[in-house]
């Protein structure tokens, strides 16, 4: 064999690798357009808003209602003689307050009390328990809550003495 035989099946060889490799690659481009022609997407958005929680109070089950968030900010509730005014020994005094659930979240209510001053000092036998009509509060709702104190023998010693009761209604969402 000749040199040119050999150049020449070269050339041929090395022509017949580039038309085989230049194959391919458009072989391979024209799947990837291919592929790429049957992808398809949908999307969806949807809003979510978190749900809040927001107990107010008043004296009355229509209202005003307004937020007593804090200890020092608590609804004060006009008294008269007839409910806490003028404790006596071996009574029991009632009174009802409000509660509204102004928001969007329902709640599960829990109702705390407490007795604060004077009349809470030692040898006292007066005692407030405070409870809510209604535990689950949805959306917009009103339940009442009872304060009731009770009273035992009362000392002389405070005859005059003043106090507080101190209810707490706290919501929680879940």
């Amino acid at each position: 064999m000749s040199s040119r035989d050999r150049t020449d099946r070269k050339d041929r060889r090395n022509t017949i690798i580039r038309i085989s490799i230049a194959g391919l690659a458009v072989f391979g481009i024209g799947a990837a357009i291919t592929t790429a022609a049957w992808t398809d997407q949908v999307w969806f958005a949807a809003e979510a808003d978190v749900a809040s929680l927001d107990l107010k109070g008043s004296t009355t089950a229509t209202g005003p209602w307004d937020d007593y968030a804090t200890e020092g900010d608590a609804l004060t509730i006009p008294v008269s003689a007839s409910d806490f005014g003028a404790l006596q020994p071996n009574r029991t005094y009632e009174m009802e307050v409000y509660v509204k659930n102004a928001d969007t979240a329902d709640a599960t209510l829990t109702v705390d009390a407490d007795l604060t001053g004077a009349i809470a000092d030692a040898g006292s036998t007066i005692t407030v328990d405070a409870v809510a009509a209604e535990t689950a509060l949805a959306t917009d709702d009103v339940t009442a809550v009872t304060i009731t104190l009770t009273t035992g023998d009362i000392p002389a010693t405070l005859q005059g003495a003043t106090g507080t009761a101190l209810v707490t209604v706290t919501g929680t969402s879940s």
